[in-house]
């Protein structure tokens, strides 16, 4: 048997109201600006190069 389980899968579903609203709240913003996100290898090539500024 596995040790993860369903009952372990839905716990991680689970996720707080101040969560939930954070979440909310940066869907809106990059709805409203989808232009202003970076590419996840943008993130990584600036991290990996040092603290650059993003904006």
């Amino acid at each position: 048997m596995s040790k993860f389980d369903s009952s372990d899968a839905e716990q991680l579903q689970q996720v707080e109201d101040w969560q939930q609203e954070e979440l909310d709240h940066r869907r809106a913003r990059f709805q409203a600006n989808p232009d202003r996100g970076l590419f996840w290898q943008e993130v990584q090539s600036r991290v990996r190069g040092g603290h650059k500024a993003l904006g």
